[in-house]
């Protein structure tokens, strides 16, 4: 396998059912490789990726997720943007919902922990809390987990949404 466009990959990840995987580099370029094999199924470039760059699959493969200057939805097949406006700001984190209806997103530096209805596109919870380094979804979709930058975690429940 060829390495990426530039010697520091800044993020990973990949897709659930394990046939391919996208990194980002340093350049904000943007690569989906098959597996096995490697062979490029796309490319494509964002805008100003750095440290702490986040680069997610949805639960069924169909989106991938970048945050660089914003964050960007990408068909994985073809490198076209899917969504152009879900999120407020620039998260840090990133984590699908197991069904893929939700997005939750961490803010380092706002504190926030906002969870988006992705079908819809609106903010469906809004968490304040301090300094957030990561979000997760529970493998039941009902919790979230935070990792704080306190040294605390989190478990927050959700409410419901149907």
């Amino acid at each position: 396998t060829e390495p990426f466009d530039s010697p520091f990959a800044m993020a990973g990840a990949f897709r659930p059912d394990g046939g391919a995987y996208a990194g980002v580099s340093e350049k904000g370029r943007v690569v989906v490789r098959d597996l096995p094999g490697g062979e490029v199924r796309c490319q494509f470039d964002v805008e100003r990726v750095s440290r702490g760059c986040e680069i997610v699959f949805s639960p069924d493969g169909q989106t991938l997720a970048v945050v660089g200057s914003k964050t960007w939805f990408f068909d994985p097949m073809t490198g076209e943007e899917k969504i152009e406006r879900l999120i407020d700001g620039t998260p840090n984190a990133l984590s699908f919902s197991p069904d893929g209806r939700l997005l939750a997103t961490a803010i380092k530096h706002g504190g926030e922990v906002r969870v988006y209805d992705i079908e819809s596109r609106k903010e469906v919870y809004l968490f304040r809390m301090g300094s957030i380094f990561d979000v997760s979804f529970t493998p039941d979709g009902r919790h979230l987990l935070t990792a704080n930058g306190n040294g605390t975690s989190y478990v927050i429940r959700l409410e419901s949404l149907d």
